[in-house]
């Protein structure tokens, strides 16, 4: 076996793990949120959430890479998903209303590109939601307004 041969199939064979470690650590990721629901029947519930939530994700990946619109994303039908979307709106409202108008309008204009990469698991626009939302409404409208450059940046499209 020549020596090139061996190195392209230790890149496959990396490769490969690489991809089951992403299933994997898809797979636990789902597991955490559906350990989440009250009950059984919403874990089942949660589950279809989920599923339609990547196949909205796969669909608005491929509307963009086309130029299209990306669909409306599935309003989420279980109590879990249902209590996180409501709890994420009013956040984002209470925030809104403590910006300035500037500031709004800047992260609305920068809006959709975090969308696209939310969509597309971007860690970066993951880590940013996850950092922030934990947080009080007040300390997410402070940092935001002190690190708006930095984010308009990172996120112009």
């Amino acid at each position: 076996m020549s020596k090139n041969k061996g190195h392209q199939n230790g890149t496959h064979f990396r490769e490969r793990l690489e991809q089951h470690a992403d299933q994997l650590e898809s797979a636990a990721h789902a597991a955490r949120v559906m350990a989440l629901a009250e009950d059984e029947l919403d874990c089942m519930v949660v589950v279809v959430d989920l599923l339609r939530a990547v196949q909205h994700s796969k669909a608005a990946r491929h509307a963009h890479a086309s130029g299209e619109r990306p669909p409306e994303a599935p309003a989420p039908i279980s109590k879990l998903l249902t209590r996180f979307t409501a709890s994420l709106r009013e956040k984002v409202e209470a925030v809104s209303v403590l910006l300035t108008e500037s500031e709004r309008s800047r992260l609305v204009a920068i809006g959709p590109e975090v969308m696209r990469r939310l969509e597309r698991r971007d860690d970066e626009a993951c880590a940013l939601v996850a950092v922030l939302m934990p947080h009080s409404a007040q300390a997410i409208a402070w940092c935001l307004g002190m690190t708006l450059p930095m984010i308009e940046t990172r996120f112009a499209s």
